[in-house]
């Protein structure tokens, strides 16, 4: 699921989104991952409780996505959708 900016939830790091997404399927926070591109995406993951994925494309350049110490990090989308089959 994805929930974009809209009026009452706070900006990404708050993890006010991720954990409304998580109460909308009834998953316990650690149970969820967030997968992004850029530091407050990982920032998020963590203020939430959840697991996080850094993909190594898109908007913040690798160095700085591994440096956010994501729980696991991927480098293309074939090894992505790999690890949820």
């Amino acid at each position: 699921m994805v929930l974009g900016q809209r009026p009452g939830i706070s900006h990404k790091p708050d993890p006010a989104g991720a954990l409304e997404i998580a109460a909308i399927f009834g998953l316990a926070a650690e149970n969820c991952t967030v997968i992004g591109d850029s530091i407050p995406d990982l920032e998020t993951a963590h203020n939430a409780g959840m697991r996080s994925v850094a993909v190594m494309w898109g908007f913040h350049d690798r160095d700085r996505l591994l440096a956010a110490n994501p729980g696991r990090s991927v480098e293309s989308p074939a090894v992505l959708t790999a690890l949820f089959p």
